[in-house]
């Protein structure tokens, strides 16, 4: 692939060489970065992607909470959502979660967005966010993931094993979290999205973004994770393939974490803790201390207000 598949260019277009490190398989894949749009993207997309999704992948994981912990994730998922939550807040403050909503503050009511709304999440895994959903009182909740061993009904959620454009229902609201950057063919995707979205609705897709944390880490940006990030997108990339589906991008969230440091200097460490038999032992990097850890969370704060954190949630408007 020589040309960018997001804006057609192809001319300078950068490539850099990245290692699956998640699974420890090692595999190398080449990546080509825009020089127009900016988008970061695979050249070849592997023939089996289910390789790099074993049964054992985090998404997949059904895990249970009970007593006080359920309580406060419920608390601060309901906070999420509607804004008026104090220990949700709370919870929001000192305990973070990749996983968990990332909405703009009361955006659902705003949205229109009911506990009756018909709610549809893309590449969802086993539905943890769902399930939680559920317990707040929602009622009307679909998932779907390809990736997942069979079909997952439970209460008034079903989660279907299967590819976005196999479903024919209409929803109010589609959410991607996480999901849209391992999807081959992004513009489809967002076809399909408005294919299945009722007249005026909206969906929400949280990615990575090719940001600051990528032109400062490079290929050990920890949220390249090859090869199952298919495209890594720019706030330029994503609003062109929205208008090219007939969505309109109204509001954009900036939400990394200091994961994007901790996770890139994690990479850093391990790739320079492999040395060749006979070579001589390269000096190590110093470890993380609590100043870098407190710094790191200062400057996501930051780069969040700037526009330039390596993770947002774009706001759709079918």
């Amino acid at each position: 692939m020589k040309v960018c598949r997001i804006c057609g260019n192809a001319d300078r277009n950068a490539r850099h060489v990245a290692q699956e490190r998640m699974l420890g398989y090692g595999d190398a894949f080449e990546y080509l970065e825009c020089s127009v749009c900016g988008c970061l993207q695979i050249k070849e997309i592997p023939e089996d992607l289910s390789r790099y999704y074993p049964p054992a992948y985090y998404s997949f994981e059904r895990q249970q909470y009970s007593g006080i912990s359920r309580y406060l994730r419920l608390q601060r998922t309901a906070y999420k959502l509607y804004g008026t939550n104090l220990i949700g807040k709370w919870m929001s403050r000192i305990a973070g979660d990749y996983s968990d909503l990332s909405y703009r503050k009361g955006w659902f009511s705003k949205a229109g967005i009911s506990k009756n709304s018909r709610i549809l999440d893309v590449g969802c895994g086993s539905g943890k966010l769902l399930r939680r959903l559920g317990e707040l009182g929602f009622t009307e909740l679909t998932g779907v993931d390809p990736f997942i061993e069979q079909d997952i009904r439970t209460g008034n959620l079903v989660i279907h094993k299967k590819h976005l454009s196999e479903l024919h229902d209409q929803f109010d609201f589609v959410m991607l979290h996480h999901s849209f950057e391992h999807m081959p063919a992004p513009l489809d995707t967002l076809k399909q999205i408005r294919r299945l979205l009722n007249p005026g609705s909206h969906a929400l897709i949280r990615i990575p973004v090719a940001a600051h944390a990528w032109r400062v880490y490079g290929v050990d940006w920890v949220q390249l994770d090859a090869p199952r990030h298919l495209h890594l997108h720019t706030t330029s990339s994503l609003q062109l393939l929205a208008l090219q589906a007939g969505l309109e991008v109204v509001d954009t969230v900036f939400d990394s974490t200091s994961y994007q440091f901790v996770g890139s200097e994690e990479n850093i460490r391990r790739r320079s803790s492999r040395v060749s038999p006979g070579r001589a032992v390269a000096s190590q990097p110093a470890p993380l201390t609590r100043q870098h850890l407190r710094q790191f969370r200062r400057q996501s704060h930051e780069l969040n207000a700037a526009g330039a954190g390596d993770q947002a949630c774009f706001y759709l408007r079918n």
